[in-house]
């Protein structure tokens, strides 16, 4: 008798603390903004196209970001949203970030201002 093994499931990357941390403040900050943050693993599949983005149900903004997306692309993709909704982060919520990312967060919202003129 012959034993058939199944498929192995991937096992989901495992996530690093300090980008998490990163990407719960990014979400706090549109948050408070109104807008809420849901991390979910987005249909894919035939006839399906689904990417992480924003809509509004009722009268309440929504920003879903695909979970499978490496740590990294989450981060921009959030920094990218809150250059999007135009929203003014204070001097306080950029010092909670780290250099980096306070510098891209930065460099997007100038290089949106200067496509705007």
């Amino acid at each position: 008798m012959k034993i058939i093994k199944g498929k192995k499931r991937k096992q989901a990357p495992k996530r690093d603390a300090k980008k998490d941390s990163i990407f719960r403040l990014l979400s706090s900050f549109l948050s408070e903004a109104g807008c809420e943050v849901r991390r979910e693993k987005l249909k894919q599949g035939a006839g399906w196209r689904v990417m992480s983005g924003t809509c509004q149900a009722f009268d309440k903004k929504m920003v879903f970001v695909d979970s499978r997306m490496d740590q990294d692309e989450q981060i921009t993709f959030l920094i990218t949203r809150i250059v999007e909704l135009e929203l003014d982060l204070t001097q306080e919520q950029l010092d909670q970030l780290p250099g980096r990312v306070a510098k891209q967060l930065r460099e997007a919202h100038e290089e949106q201002i200067s496509s705007a003129a």
